[in-house]
Formats: C-alpha cells, sequence, structure tokens
C-alpha cells in the first residue's frame, strides 16, 4: 500500500524569519566526542552524512544500508530528506501553490522550485540551510528522549554513554551545498557519491513514469526521463542557482557503486571510519588514484591541474605523470594556444568576409574607418571574449600547449622501458578525445574522477570508450590519509591478538576541535537563512494576524525514523 506524504498548509509571508528561526530549534549547544557536556554525562557523537545522488538513482537502497549500519553502530538516525522540506518551504510561502504527486511533472517542478528559491533569496545554499535548521529542530527535540533512551542502555550494559546520533542529508545537488556543509561539519561530515549508470537510471525512471501515465507512450517518457536527467546534470541557463550534479558528484569523500553489493561497500567505509581492529586495506584503485591526486602538485597549469597513474595487468604501479608546459628559455609556455585559437577564428572571418557573408555593419563596428585586416582581427578578438566565450571553439584542446597527464604518464613508462598495454590509468580527470585514442588503442582500462566538458571521446569512440572507461569507485584521495590511517592501539590486545570489533563502544575518527565549533557554525548559516527569508518582499507585505495564524498552525517536518522501513514517512 502506498503511503501518503500529507504536508502541512503553511504561509510564509509575514513570518518567514520567524519559520526559520523556529527551524532551527534555538541555541543549544553541541557535545564532542572526547568531552562531557554539561560536566555531568558523557559526550555526545554526532556525525553528518551528506549523499549526491544523480536523478534516477536508487537513493532508498543506499540510505537503507547506511540507516541499517549505523543503528549496529548504537546511532539513532535522522535522514534529512531536503526535496520534502523544499516542498514545505514552498507550501509555507504559498499555500495555493500545487506540487505534483508523483511522476516526471514533479521532478521537474522541484527542480524548478528550488532554483526559484535560491535565486530568490540570492542564497544558492539555501536548500542545504533548509536541512540544516532541521538538524537543530530535531537536536532540541529529542533532549526530551535521551535520558530515558540513557537509562535504557545502563540498565542493558551497566555502563554510561552518551547518545549518538547520525544525520543524513538526503540529496545534495549543489557543489555549494557540499561546501557549505564542509564548512560547518569538518571531519564529521562524511559524503557519498552514487554511482549508477545513466542507462540503469533512465530505465528506473521510465518505469516510475509509466507506472504514473501508464497510457502514455513510452517514447514520451524516455525523453522526459533524458531531458530531467540533463537538468540534474546541470541546469542550463541558471549557473549560479540551478542544479549541477555533474560537478557536485566528484566532490566526495567516498564513491558507492550502486550495481554490487552496497552494504557491503558502507560496511567497509564505516570500518574505516570507526578505526575497526578489522582494517579494510586500500583497494588497488584508491592506492593509484591517491598517487595521481598527489602527482598534480607537479603540474603549473594555470587552470585544471590534472595527473595520471599506470597500473600494469598485474597491478604494479609503474609510471605517473601531469599536465606540464613545454619550456622555453627555463620558463613554461602559458596560454600561447589562444594565438593559434585566434588565427583560426581570423582565417574563418576572413572567408566568409570575401564571401560577403558577414554583415557589412559588423565589419564598420569594428573598425577603425575603413573595412579589412584590421576590422577582421578586431571583429574576432570581440567574438572570442563575448559571443563565443562559453562557445565549442574555445574548448578545442589541439591549439594547447600542456602535455596531457595521460600522455605524460605514458612516455615516462616508454622512458622506463615498461610495457603497460592491457594495463589500467587512473586519470584525476575524464581524458580528453586525443588522449582517449591512444590510451584505446593500448587495451587500456581508464578510471577517472571529474568530467571534462570538453573532452568528444564519448562521441568520437562510442562503444570503446564505453567499455574501457569507467568513474572511480573507493575512498577518494581527499579522504585517503584521514581513513586509511589505523590507529593500531585500537586494534591490538596487550597479549598481540587482534582485539574484537565492538561496534557500539567504537568511535569515529573526528576532532573534538572541529566539533566545537558545529553549533556557531550552523547559526550562521541559520541567521543567513532568516535574513534572506525576512528581507524577501513576501516575507513583509502580509498583516500579523495572518502571521500568528500560521505560527498557530505550525507543522511537523516528516523525515525517517530508526527501526522503520526506508520509505516510511509520519501521517
Amino acid at each position: 500500500m502506498r503511503m501518503s506524504i500529507q504536508v502541512p498548509k503553511m504561509s510564509l509571508r509575514a513570518g518567514q524569519a520567524v519559520y526559520a528561526r523556529r527551524l532551527s530549534g534555538g541555541g543549544r549547544p553541541v557535545a564532542t566526542p572526547g568531552t562531557v557536556a554539561g560536566g555531568t554525562q558523557p559526550a555526545k557523537i554526532e556525525l553528518f552524512f551528506g549523499v549526491i545522488s544523480p536523478a534516477g538513482t536508487n537513493t532508498d537502497k543506499f540510505i537503507a544500508a547506511l540507516t541499517g549500519l549505523l543503528i549496529e553502530y548504537g546511532f539513532r538516525v535522522e535522514r534529512i530528506k531536503l526535496s520534502t522540506l523544499l516542498i514545505e518551504t514552498i507550501r509555507f510561502r504559498d499555500p495555493s501553490k500545487t506540487i505534483p504527486e508523483e511522476g516526471a511533472e514533479r521532478i521537474s517542478t522541484l527542480i524548478t522550485e528550488g532554483d526559484n528559491l535560491c535565486e530568490e533569496l540570492d542564497m544558492p545554499s539555501a536548500i542545504a540551510a533548509l536541512g540544516v535548521t532541521k538538524i537543530r529542530s530535531l537536536r532540541k527535540r529529542s533532549d526530551t528522549s535521551s535520558t530515558s533512551r540513557q537509562e535504557s542502555w545502563i540498565q542493558n550494559t551497566g555502563e554510561e554513554r552518551g547518545e549518538r546520533v547520525a544525520y543524513i542529508f538526503d540529496s545534495l545537488k549543489r557543489s555549494v551545498e557540499v561546501t557549505k556543509l564542509r564548512e560547518i561539519y569538518c571531519d564529521h561530515l562524511l559524503i557519498f557519491s552514487l554511482d549508477d549508470s545513466r542507462a540503469r537510471r533512465e530505465k528506473r525512471m521510465v518505469r516510475s513514469f509509466q507506472h504514473v501515465h501508464p497510457a502514455s507512450d513510452a517514447r514520451e517518457h524516455r525523453q522526459a526521463a533524458e531531458e530531467l536527467i540533463e537538468r540534474d546534470n546541470k541546469e542550463p541557463g541558471n549557473p549560479k542557482y540551478g542544479q549541477d550534479s555533474a560537478t557536485t558528484y566528484p566532490l566526495a569523500d567516498v564513491f558507492i557503486e550502486m550495481k554490487t553489493a552496497v552494504r557491503r561497500q558502507v560496511r567497509r567505509v564505516l570500518r574505516l571510519l570507526f578505526d575497526s581492529p578489522i582494517y579494510p586495506v586500500p583497494t588497488r584503485a584508491e592506492y593509484a588514484m591517491s598517487v595521481a591526486a598527489l602527482t598534480t602538485t607537479k603540474s603549473a597549469e594555470l587552470g585544471t591541474k590534472i595527473a595520471a597513474a599506470i597500473t600494469t595487468r598485474s597491478g604494479e604501479l609503474v609510471a605517473t605523470g601531469a599536465n606540464v608546459h613545454p619550456r622555453h628559455q627555463g620558463a613554461p609556455r602559458y596560454d600561447e594556444g589562444f594565438g593559434d585559437l585566434r588565427a583560426l577564428v581570423v582565417d574563418t572571418l576572413r572567408r566568409l568576409s570575401n564571401a560577403q557573408l558577414i554583415p557589412e555593419e559588423k565589419l564598420l563596428k569594428n573598425s577603425e574607418g575603413s573595412q579589412g585586416r584590421g576590422s577582421i582581427d578586431r571583429l574576432a578578438n570581440s567574438l572570442l571574449v563575448g559571443e563565443l566565450a562559453q562557445s565549442r571553439i574555445r574548448e578545442i584542446t589541439e591549439y594547447m600547449r600542456p602535455v596531457h597527464g595521460e600522455m605524460n604518464a605514458l612516455l615516462n613508462a616508454m622512458l622506463a622501458g615498461v610495457q603497460v598495454n592491457g594495463g589500467t590509468i587512473y586519470v584525476t580527470a575524464y581524458p580528453c578525445h586525443n588522449c582517449a585514442k591512444h590510451l584505446i588503442s593500448l587495451d587500456m582500462q581508464i578510471q577517472y574522477l571529474e568530467p571534462y566538458s570538453k573532452s568528444r571521446t564519448q562521441r568520437m569512440y562510442g562503444d570503446d570508450s564505453a567499455l574501457r572507461i569507467s568513474r572511480f569507485i573507493g575512498i577518494a584521495p581527499r579522504s585517503y590519509d584521514r581513513l586509511f590511517q589505523p590507529e593500531e592501539s585500537n586494534r591490538k590486545s596487550s597479549e598481540g591478538a587482534r582485539n574484537p570489533e565492538d561496534l557500539t563502544r567504537a568511535q569515529p575518527k573526528v576532532s573534538a576541535i572541529t566539533a566545537a565549533g558545529i553549533q556557531e557554525r550552523e547559526m550562521e548559516l541559520v541567521k543567513s537563512l532568516e535574513d534572506a527569508l525576512g528581507n524577501h518582499p513576501r516575507g513583509r507585505s502580509q498583516s500579523s494576524r495572518r502571521s500568528r495564524e500560521r505560527r498557530a498552525h505550525r507543522g511537523r517536518f516528516l523525515g525517517s525514523r530508526v527501526g522503520q522501513p526506508p520509505g516510511w514517512r509520519r501521517r
């Protein structure tokens, strides 16, 4: 039986700032691991998890696995469903607003409304701020029941223990949301990106849409799924406030492969986070990608620094390389490719001018009294920094001076006399089409971290690239040192044997120093949200009577509870 989600009708007319303060739940301090809250009780442990889930991914499957395992570690788990908070905020601001319950229309509406909210408040992190205010509300509400839970623990175990709470942000769609949450929670936050193929995500969305509109043509559902995935990847025409999952995805601490055993992958990550005596060593991919990421420091590139690491068929790491520049009299030759690109545009414009295909007023506008070479040159300059600034002609990589990281690694392997055909190359960014053709011809597997919009690899090499190029899976280089540093005293007993794994007493690898400022950092973001809501015209124009009515009709936020199925919601 399908459970309906009932959202209270609210208005954020006169009381938008009051609404934000009400979400935050006041200013209760956060207890930290290794300290004592109020000087009488064991420390409270709070962990925060973010999920970056591209459109069509089975997020519930992952969150069910994470929630179940966190419960085994003795945590109370709160799922912060950001789309639910967005719906409540939309209806609180405008009770007449209609949000479709299911289907492509619902997803499209939520994307549009989320973009609009961020833009109207001039706050790209507004939706993440709603999640933070929700956490503060839950934290305050849990005070009333934490004492009874603590007493129950003491009765069952005979020892005191601070409350353990985990909050899951579901799900993050903008890079600024990740940045803001990291500023607040520091190493108390662990972010997962969920990897699922586009084909599987499209198929899942089409099935969902067909369930809602069974009479519609399957091609319409497929087209709707494709359009929504593109919007989710990067909202066209709204780079500051729109969803941008493609850029947000590589910012994670951990990458989870959704088509394989999700629970096993999550258990491994938690063992590393909680410094388990059962230490999962780095995989071949994790080690090689961390080396590639470190190799980026050898690049003097003014733009993106990209590096690669190569392993043989047997897994031996044999070569690294970064994007480096040819040198002229000892100095790198930066950005000389722009001149070649400009020459290409000038040649094209001159040929169009000779064929009288360029309007005369365009040439006159860029001339100094007479048409000719000078006007063509000035028009080319004007176009390259104006109309053509974001065009694909500016993405032509053939005129760029640097030797790419992949080719640099291949050259280094060649100079060392190492056979790399059939091996694997780990690259910090998706390979360009020039590098890809050499890697594919060597029958190499390619794993990458970040997207690279200038690449035409998939379009040019199709199935060959699809079979050989894949996203990196595992612990990201940004978290490699943090997670793969076991505390030996936790693993080894005084007799020299490995300690048993005790999940409910395991302590996470978090810093008490960063935890101490969580409350203050949360308040800064909440205050920014309050100010944005309070200063918005919709928040100032309504009567105080209407505001009191809405405050009296306080709504409850929705969220998953421990021990309930992932899709459960409070009625």
